[in-house]
């Protein structure tokens, strides 16, 4: 089964700060995934919604920032080591929390 995940993005007529809305997995619990590293289809759709997340912030930076995230020499294993550390130390966080850190951190300074 293939996750897509969608974003929404909206503006108040108040304030003209962007947010988005997590759909698919990015709306489970750190837990969840971490519980997922044990269901191979699972930990498949968790991977493939982390992928496409950070794709997708790649291609916003790139339009937005006209720089590119910085990308580590074992991407994408990277990617799902740093979510798993992340979601073992926040529990309580989503998946979707764990991948803007993620993103945050490639955006700073690539090092994982």
């Amino acid at each position: 089964m293939i996750w897509i995940a969608l974003f929404v993005v909206a503006a108040s007529a108040s304030d003209s700060a962007a947010y988005t809305v997590p759909i698919g997995r990015g709306i489970e619990t750190c837990q969840v995934w971490s519980a997922d590293k044990t269901a191979r289809d699972a930990r498949s759709a968790d991977e493939e919604w982390l992928y496409g997340f950070v794709s997708g912030a790649d291609s916003i930076a790139a339009k937005s920032y006209e720089k590119k995230l910085v990308w580590p020499s074992d991407y994408p294993l990277d990617f799902v080591s740093f979510v798993d550390r992340y979601c073992a130390a926040h529990p309580r966080e989503t998946v979707d929390e764990a991948a803007r850190a993620l993103t945050r951190k490639l955006a700073k300074d690539g090092g994982l």
